[in-house]
């Protein structure tokens, strides 16, 4: 799934803290930036960028790195990429890209064509 640039502003966008949380998102594409700590992210349904996403070119963007991310993608194309610490990343349901960082992370597509890279 490419989230083009322009199309970022009219789709929600849930923003973390650098504290550690939980953060649910819509049942709509979401862009959730979970900040820096050690976070689960929820995508739920619709095709949402979970700490990153993808320009019109296919390069990966990530908001934050530093921390551990535990990420269910849900029903939907999602684009999920981890963070510097161990990351727990299942990209469930359709075709999810899924990206893993630095750290020891565990990686699962799920049903549909997934792409899943596993980082340094």
């Amino acid at each position: 799934m490419t989230i083009h640039l322009e199309n970022i502003a009219t789709m929600p966008v849930i923003n973390g803290t650098n504290a550690s949380e939980t953060i649910l998102g819509t049942d709509q594409n979401d862009v959730i930036s979970p900040g820096d700590g050690y976070d689960t992210v929820y995508g739920l349904a619709g095709d949402d960028g979970l700490n990153g996403y993808k320009d019109e070119s296919g390069i990966p963007y990530y908001w934050s790195a530093a921390g551990t991310l535990i990420a269910y993608g849900g029903p939907g194309n999602d684009v999920i990429g981890g963070k510097d610490g161990n990351d727990v990343i299942y990209g469930e349901d359709d075709d999810d890209a899924v990206w893993g960082r630095q750290g020891d992370d565990f990686i699962s597509g799920g049903a549909g064509r997934d792409n899943l890279w596993g980082g340094g």
